[in-house]
Formats: C-alpha cells, sequence, structure tokens
C-alpha cells in the first residue's frame, strides 16, 4: 500500500515555546512562564499593572504571556444571574427546615458585563503604561454540562431533577429550548437513555463560548488587536475526524466544536478514562498502556489539526503526573514531538507544584531540552504538517511529518514497542530508512534515519530533500 501525503496547514515560523503554568529554573529558554493575573491583585490596580508589564517585559517578543487565573470567574457567580420563575423572582431551592439559596443560572448577563468592564479597565490602562501582551491564556472551566450541573446540585439539598426544572421554568428557557431542539429536560438528566444529554453539552459549550469571547476576549482585542487567545477545552472535531472522549462520550455527533479567542485548545495529558472500554479497532477494548496512551492522544491534537484551520495550543502534562500512562515512558518526548510536527503554534505547559508528585526541574528541563531538539532539526523557517489522517487504531507505528523551508522533510517515526525491547530492533535499514514491526515493513521512501537517540530512544528522526511516500506490505 502505497500513502502519499497532503499538506494540510501551515504553522509559525521560529522557535517553539511551551508557556508554563509556573516559573522554572533559569536557562530554560525554551519555556516562558505564564504571568498570572488574580482578582484580588487588582485592589491595588497600579501595582497590578505595574507587575503584569515588567513580567512582560522579560519575555520574548511575540511570547509575551499573560493568564487570567481568576479574572474572569465572576462571570459564572453574579448574584443578579441567578435562575429566575415566571413572575421574575429568584427560583430558590429550599432545604427541609425552610432555608434556601436561588439557583445558579447558565445565563450570565450581568456576570458578562462585569467581567468585560473589567478586562477593558485592565487592558486600556496597561497598555497606557507601555504594557505589551501577545498571548492571553484561561483556564474557565465551569460550562454547565450535563456532569457540571450534577456537581451543582449535589450542593444543595433540592437535587438534579429540581435544578433541571428550575431552569426549565426560567422564562428565558424558550430560546434555549430552540437552540437544543427540545424542551424536556428529563433526557439530560437520564443521560444513559438517549443523546440529549450530548445535545445539551453542545449546546452549553456554544453559549459559554459566546459569553467568554464577549466579556474577556472582545474587550482585550479592542486595545490589542493581534492577541491570541485560548481557552481550555474549546476545541473542533468534526464527524469525519472524530473520535470518543476520554469516558468514551461521543461528542461530535451533535457538536462540531467552538474555540475561545483565537485558537482551539486541549488537553493532552497521556491518560485514559473509560474509553478504554471501548473497542476503538472494531475487535478488543481499548486497553490501558503507555502505546495507547500516546495514540490517543496523539489522535486528539490531529482531530483537531484535521477538523479546523483555527491555530491550536493544547495543553501537555509535566512526565510525572500520577495520572498519565506516560510518566515513566519515553512514549512523553515522543508524544510531544508528533504534537510538534501535527502543526500546532505553540505548546501551554501544566507544570504545578500543587499536586502529589510535584513537577520537578528535571521535568521542565526534559520539555525544553525536546523542544531544542524538535527545533534544531526543524530549523526556523516555514513549517507545513503533512498529517492527513487519524492514526489507526490498530496502528502499531505512528509517522508524523513536516515540510520545512519548501522542500525539506523531516518524519518521526515511534514504533509499538514490547516492554524491554529496544527501538532499534524494528529498523532495517537507516538510508534510505526501512523498519519491520510485528510483521508489517514499513519503508519511507527518500527519507534517511538520522539523530539517533537523543531525548527519546522509542522513536526515530527521518530527514528527506522532497515529499516522500510511504511502502507498507
Amino acid at each position: 500500500m502505497a500513502v502519499v501525503p497532503v499538506v494540510v496547514g501551515a504553522q509559525q515560523s521560529g522557535k517553539t515555546f511551551a508557556y508554563s503554568w509556573r516559573e522554572v529554573a533559569g536557562g530554560l529558554d525554551s519555556i516562558v512562564p505564564l504571568h498570572w493575573l488574580r482578582w484580588s491583585d487588582l485592589s491595588d490596580m497600579s501595582s497590578a499593572l505595574r507587575r503584569a508589564k515588567a513580567a512582560a517585559d522579560a519575555m520574548p517578543p511575540g511570547h509575551r504571556a499573560l493568564f487570567s487565573w481568576d479574572l474572569h470567574n465572576s462571570m459564572a457567580h453574579h448574584p443578579q444571574d441567578v435562575l429566575r420563575d415566571a413572575t421574575g423572582s429568584p427560583a430558590v431551592c429550599r432545604d427541609p427546615s425552610g432555608r434556601g439559596a436561588p439557583y445558579p443560572g447558565v445565563w450570565w448577563e450581568r456576570g458578562r458585563a462585569e467581567v468585560r468592564a473589567r478586562f477593558a479597565e485592565f487592558f486600556t490602562r496597561y497598555a497606557a503604561i507601555g504594557g505589551a501582551v501577545d498571548v492571553v491564556v484561561l483556564d474557565f472551566e465551569q460550562v454547565p454540562t450535563t456532569w457540571f450541573l450534577y456537581q451543582q446540585a449535589q450542593r444543595n439539598a433540592c437535587g438534579i431533577e429540581a435544578y433541571f426544572a428550575a431552569i426549565a421554568g426560567d422564562p428565558r428557557f424558550g430560546r434555549l429550548a430552540g437552540r437544543l431542539g427540545f424542551a424536556e429536560l428529563e433526557r439530560v438528566i437520564h443521560w444513559y437513555r438517549g443523546d440529549e444529554y450530548l445535545k445539551w453539552n453542545g449546546v452549553m459549550h456554544e453559549l459559554f463560548a459566546e459569553q467568554v469571547n464577549a466579556a474577556v476576549y472582545e474587550p482585550v482585542r479592542s486595545v490589542f488587536p493581534t492577541v491570541k487567545m485560548s481557552n481550555y477545552g474549546f476545541y473542533y472535531q468534526d464527524p469525519s475526524h472524530h473520535l470518543p472522549d476520554l469516558n468514551g462520550h461521543h461528542k461530535h455527533r451533535y457538536y462540531a466544536g467552538v474555540h475561545i479567542g483565537t485558537h482551539q485548545s486541549r488537553e493532552l495529558y497521556g491518560w485514559l478514562g473509560n474509553v478504554s472500554r471501548l473497542k476503538l479497532d472494531g475487535r478488543v477494548p481499548y486497553e490501558r498502556n503507555p502505546y495507547n496512551a500516546f495514540r490517543y492522544a496523539l489522535n486528539k491534537v490531529r482531530a483537531m489539526k484535521l477538523s479546523s484551520s483555527v491555530p491550536i495550543y493544547p495543553w501537555i502534562s509535566y512526565k510525572r503526573f500520577k495520572d498519565s500512562l506516560l510518566r515513566d515512558s519515553d512514549y512523553y518526548q515522543e508524544l510531544l514531538l508528533h504534537i510538534a510536527l501535527t502543526g500546532i503554534e505553540d505548546f501551554l505547559y501544566w507544570n504545578p507544584l500543587s499536586v502529589d508528585p510535584p513537577a520537578s526541574d528535571a521535568d521542565n528541563r526534559l520539555v525544553d531540552r525536546t523542544l531544542k531538539e524538535l527545533d534544531r532539526l526543524l530549523g526556523v523557517q516555514d513549517r507545513r504538517t503533512l498529517v492527513e489522517r487519524l492514526v489507526g487504531w490498530g496502528d502499531d507505528w505512528v509517522l508524523t511529518g513536516m515540510r520545512v523551508n519548501g522542500t525539506r522533510i523531516v518524519w518521526r517515526f515511534t514504533p509499538r514497542l514490547n516492554p524491554g525491547q529496544a527501538a532499534e530492533s524494528v529498523l532495517i535499514s537507516a538510508e534510505p530508512a526501512v523498519f519491520r514491526v510485528n510483521g508489517s515493513s514499513i519503508a519511507v521512501e527518500g527519507g534517511s534515519v538520522v539523530e539517533r537517540g537523543g531525548v527519546s530512544n522509542s522513536g526515530f528522526w527521518i530527514v528527506g530533500e522532497s515529499i516522500p511516500g510511504t511502502g507498507v506490505d
């Protein structure tokens, strides 16, 4: 079988960066720590502005990155945005003793206006003192999905049925029902009985994105027209490039995705939830192991790339993150290399100290070394991914290529290795590049293996001077 790759999209020229959750040791110049904007700091606005400017001034031009920790959070909690009854009064959940509190709403008119004013003031004053910003990052996850509303209902004594009844009784629900295509919310509550919960979750993501774009992106863009922005968990996945989510839900059936700001953003942490129970290849359950986690995460970013031309800021974790199946495997480094070759713009790097085990200096150095190796192989010229499909769920190898500077091709080849198996055992020929993996021969026409070893011993760099095909038998 011969496969000729197709150019799907271009990546920016230049160095590859990871914008990190926290500070890192000096000398790791591929990592740019995000500067956090906190609501509590705005009690002394002048000081907050000066600190933001000082932090941004120390970042590389084009990569001055600010992170809203909670400037946006109150949008979901304004006391006048609670659910209303038919008379316009707050819909109240009362416990058996008669004590009650209004139900949190899903329409955030007052909260949106308040947050919009906050961002407009901050960034207008920030520009006035000479501040610059290229990237704004959000991690705003309070989307009123089925799962989120279940959690909200657990905090009161009225239950999920009463909560959804209050939503349906709000005078604004008619417009929402029109977007949903149905008005009976019982099937959303009992999500396992049908697909209405998928429709609800999709519409909630769309509504959420509209409100966040209006409250955050638009006022920042009005001051900094070229600013880039993303929010965790907002991305595209059309039905022709679909895969189930972490827990096996088929979001793509009724929701093709949406983005906030200018970029798609999704986590690629190397974990597997209930999706491991599904037979993704049509034969056997998708076993929880490092290679499968690597392939699943890579397909998530491929699906984003193939579904939309909107650029991508993917979230990656530090290697030793306890929930990652890649924490003890070189497939972690392989994943980062393949993600970059898929044509993402830069990385968002989650490296907190507040989890067990915390991210370490060694974790940060590994990310820095991986990005430096990538840039050394690719150079800083125009980069165009050659990705044209998802990795097959039964494939025992992954090949991701990128055309750089018009003619040069750089590939990363990663085989599925058995425990204790050396990658060198699958290499038949370095020039031309030929491999044999689990009985299949893979020849990368026009390519030669270079740079063995490096940050990972589980894959190979292949370089050619023209767009090759691959031969598989």
